[in-house]
């Protein structure tokens, strides 16, 4: 790894590149997910994030397994705020569901999140419910302290128990906890921020070449979702005819037909969050590691910036917008890695 990052000031450097456990435990046992996460702790990755309700409630038990072969290397986000092992089958398909019309309910110029409630509505976020998540969460996970927990599909409207706060400032001082932040849609936390600032150290969404740049000073910044739903707007965008397929190639010095658009997607994401970190998920060990390889490879940099740069261009006109350079794309066109830590 070309560099390190912090998750907080008393917490140890870990990888910018991290891996999202929510493929765990789905369509695949214990040992096929061990095997996942063996694949990116090969690949170089050192942060495994995960949530009670990922794989039926199963995920963290997995992860509390594989952090067991790992004593000390490795740091861990999971999450507070959807149920987990009680959580009914029918339920967790819900949600997938959800997603999906979401994502068809978008067009490419469209496809930036929304805001809008999914279907499943989920309960306050409490501080008695809070402290019995914390509680298991340590206890599956066989772990002292959770480096990073996060509230999952945080909503301003969730968070109205005045105990909550206090709850997880106390966790924190306790040891049990290293970080907060909120996990949740990009669109949701404006909101959040500007009622619950000190619950924002750490924000984790989604963002991709396709997405708005937010702006949140001194904090940790976690981005996923650079591919999947993004990536077919991205390419849509760019090889929706021969004429535009040609041309982008030109531009960008490749071919966008071939895999080199994912490569340049991820490796965006990077350099468009200097100090923060990039999740990423996959059955797939081959594509595992050629995911890690793809966001550290600094030789993509100038390629990947002219992406962003070009794509920010489509989104502003698709949307009727002036289009103005941000000052990240001009750091994302800069020529080498981009080496800034928090």
């Amino acid at each position: 790894m070309e560099r390190l990052i912090r998750l907080g000031p008393d917490l140890a450097a870990t990888t910018p590149i991290g891996f999202g456990g929510s493929c765990l435990m789905t369509r695949s046992g214990m040992t096929a997910s061990l095997g996942i996460l063996e694949a990116a702790y090969e690949a170089g990755v050192r942060h495994f994030d995960v949530a009670p309700c990922y794989g039926f409630g199963q995920a963290e038990r997995c992860l509390g397994r594989f952090l067991a072969r790992h004593p000390g290397e490795l740091t861990v986000a999971t999450k507070y705020g959807i149920p987990g092992a009680a959580t009914p089958r029918p339920v967790q398909m819900a949600i997938g569901l959800a997603r999906r019309a979401k994502t068809l309910r978008r067009s490419p110029a469209r496809s930036t999140p929304t805001g809008g409630a999914d279907p499943v509505a989920w309960p306050p976020l409490t501080a008695r419910d809070a402290r019995a998540s914390i509680e298991r969460s340590l206890r599956v996970l066989g772990v002292d302290r959770i480096d990073v927990l996060l509230l999952h599909e945080a909503t301003a409207e969730r968070l109205q128990d005045d105990a909550l706060s206090e709850c997880l400032l106390d966790a924190v001082r306790r040891g049990e906890v290293g970080t907060l932040g909120i996990g949740t849609e990009a669109a949701r936390v404006p909101a959040l921020w500007s009622a619950h600032r000190h619950l924002c150290t750490v924000v984790q969404t989604e963002w991709s070449v396709w997405n708005p740049t937010p702006r949140y000073p001194d904090i940790l910044n976690i981005r996923h979702r650079s591919l999947g739903e993004s990536f077919r707007a991205v390419r849509q965008a760019v090889t929706g005819s021969t004429e535009r397929a040609d041309r982008y190639s030109e531009e960008l010095g490749l071919d966008v037909r071939g895999p080199h658009l994912a490569e340049l997607m991820l490796r965006a994401a990077v350099l468009n969050n200097p100090g923060g970190m990039v999740l990423f998920s996959s059955k797939n060990h081959s594509h595992i590691a050629a995911n890690v390889a793809a966001a550290m490879d600094s030789s993509l940099d100038d390629a990947a910036g002219r992406l962003h740069r070009l794509i920010a261009g489509v989104r502003a006109r698709s949307s009727g917008q002036d289009y103005v350079l941000d000052p990240m794309h001009e750091a994302c066109n800069s020529h080498g890695p981009v080496t800034d830590s928090p």
